[in-house]
């Protein structure tokens, strides 16, 4: 791109490649223009000091205007790049009036908006300035020599571009004109400092600046957005009717009633939670994808629906929370029967003689029982309680490895950040989704691979504490549904001693004993039942 130079008097000054410096008022040790490169947004905003800024006037004002350079059928052709003063006509609607009351500042701000947003009323010009001290200056102005506090005598009023903003559209047609540019256009708001109304202590006033560089294009796969969305709220409704349905079925009832409706309403806010926490995982990675193997431009950051990502979050844990608040109440009141299989055993004493009887019935035998010791029941209600705590995962070793491979292996700011001007929030929950997904499916493959097979099933081994123990364990989730551990041991007792216990496992291991399965033949020990209503 060209800028060129005109005076007041519309002759030309000069003819120069367009660098940011050019337009960009901030302090040049603060800005990084590594940053700036082809689809990426830049922004910078600083403040910038009203006497620093009157020392970088020209000896004359001068007025600009940009063109785009560009080659086609090998000719170098030259474009006008339109102007669009953002501010004019909120200027215009308060310059008709004297008395600026809110009524009349809202319909500026809403004139503005509307004006900003609808193309056809734009008011495009070609030549626009940067600071403006030729229209509001002191015509009795006398320049003295060697005197630089004057300026405050020079200038009544001093207008600059408070904000500027570069727009680039790329085109959408990657097969027959990849990575092209429209036209660009640039936007201008002015800001004023009325410099009578300082003095010589207020004339270090710092005024805001603010530089923008926008790439824009319509994407093709927005719709798809559209339907991955209505595809997971669609069967969040739909698994939510079946969980109702099942509910319905498991409690043995005839009709609905409130309590179904409730119990589906919490469905429904679980199940909502996770289409939207799987539709903001899905964008976020897939941009995430797009952003790292493009190598013609498909898609800019930040997307359009950054804002609907982060306010589906919100919603997805304020419905999780009323899924967790219902799933805790629900744990607390599971009923939970242990059955003790083990029967009294039966002692024979030695026979007494009774002298006082002469007759036969004085030899006799004394027949006792032994109770049932309660020691088996606790140590499995104490195995239960232990159960009840342990997770699929470790969470402390979970955590551990997520924040070395963020901290220790450097990950937290991987190259693709670098492509764009700041960190997007896109790629931030995409990048933490790929890193914490990853770090926890490694850990269940492994457990299901390794740690469960060759060291350690708790599942499996509370159920052999049920049959070493002969106690069976009924768990009611609702009034007619739960889960059944059959534990009944295959020798008919296991109220012994260790070396008996011992005995019996050999049994076990050489196959000579029954099975410990419910059904003949069976090693199935866990099933789920529905028990009637009168139970």
């Amino acid at each position: 791109m060209l800028m060129v130079a005109f005076n007041v008097n519309g002759s030309l000054k000069t003819i120069q490649k367009l660098e940011v410096t050019d337009l960009n008022f901030c302090d040049e040790s603060t800005m990084d223009y590594t940053r700036i490169r082809f689809a990426s947004n830049f922004q910078k905003t600083c403040s910038v000091n009203l006497r620093r800024l009157i020392g970088t006037l020209p000896d004359e004002p001068l007025l600009y205007d940009l063109y785009l350079n560009y080659t086609e059928n090998n000719l170098n052709l030259l474009k006008s790049v339109p102007v669009l003063i953002r501010n004019v006509f909120a200027h215009n609607a308060v310059m008709k009036s004297k008395f600026v009351c809110r009524t009349l500042d809202w319909k500026v701000k809403s004139s503005f908006w509307f004006q900003e947003n609808n193309r056809e009323k734009w008011q495009l010009v070609k030549r626009f300035f940067l600071l403006d001290t030729y229209t509001d200056r002191n015509s009795t102005f006398r320049q003295r020599i060697y005197n630089d506090r004057n300026a405050l005598q020079r200038f009544q009023s001093i207008r600059y571009a408070k904000d500027i903003e570069l727009i680039f559209t790329i085109s959408n047609d990657h097969s027959t004109h990849p990575n092209r540019i429209s036209i660009p256009v640039l936007k201008i708001v002015y800001g004023e400092v009325n410099i009578t109304n300082l003095n010589e202590k207020s004339f270090n006033v710092f005024l805001d600046f603010r530089i923008r560089i926008t790439f824009v294009k319509d994407y093709e796969f927005t719709s798809i957005f559209d339907v991955v969305l209505s595809t997971l709220l669609v069967a969040a409704a739909i698994i939510s009717l079946f969980r109702g349905y099942c509910y319905k079925t498991r409690q043995r009832r005839q009709f609905y009633d409130i309590d179904i409706f409730f119990k589906f309403v919490v469905f429904l806010c679980s199940n909502v939670a996770n289409a939207l926490f799987i539709y903001a995982a899905f964008i976020s990675i897939y941009v995430l994808i797009i952003i790292q193997t493009q190598s013609i431009v498909k898609i800019l950051l930040p997307i359009d629906e950054q804002n609907l990502i982060e306010v589906f979050v919100y919603v997805a844990v304020a419905l999780k929370t009323i899924s967790v608040v219902h799933l805790i109440w629900q744990q607390s009141h599971v009923d939970i029967f242990l059955i003790d299989w083990e029967r009294p055993k039966m002692f024979d004493h030695h026979p007494k003689n009774h002298l006082d009887t002469p007759s036969i019935s004085s030899n006799s035998k004394q027949v006792t029982y032994d109770g049932v010791s309660a020691w088996r029941n606790y140590f499995v209600a104490n195995e239960w309680l232990k159960l009840t705590t342990k997770r699929k995962f470790c969470f402390l070793l979970h955590i551990v490895l997520v924040l070395f491979l963020i901290v220790m292996m450097n990950l937290e700011h991987p190259i693709i950040f670098e492509r764009v001007d700041s960190p997007d929030e896109t790629l931030r929950i995409g990048w933490g989704i790929v890193i914490f997904t990853s770090v926890y499916l490694s850990q269940r493959l492994i457990n299901y691979l390794f740690h469960e097979r060759f060291v350690n099933n708790s599942v499996q081994q509370f159920v052999d504490v049920c049959s070493m123990a002969n106690v069976s364990l009924f768990i009611l989730k609702y009034e007619t549904f739960g889960y059944y551990v059959h534990g009944r041991s295959p020798h008919g007792f296991s109220d012994t001693d260790m070396c008996s216990m011992i005995l019996q496992l050999k049994r076990e291991e050489d196959n000579i004993c029954g099975h410990r399965g419910l059904l003949p033949s069976s090693e199935q020990q866990t099933y789920s039942f529905q028990a009637p209503k009168n139970l």
